[in-house]
């Protein structure tokens, strides 16, 4: 926004320790989400199970 990197955090305070995952642009999020391979038979077969459930 107005030229600068947007950021998605899902927790306003910095956790600086060595097991947390680090920020990421939104580019990089979106690229995560987009490049993610297709789910196998077993998680396909669990979709309407875990959607029934929201």
């Amino acid at each position: 926004m107005d030229d600068q990197p947007v950021f998605i955090r899902i927790a306003s305070n910095a956790v600086l320790e060595p097991w947390f995952t680090p920020a990421c642009s939104f580019d990089e999020l979106l690229q995560a989400l987009l490049d993610a391979p297709p789910p196998n038979e077993t998680t396909e077969a669990l979709i309407p199970v875990y959607h029934s459930m929201f």
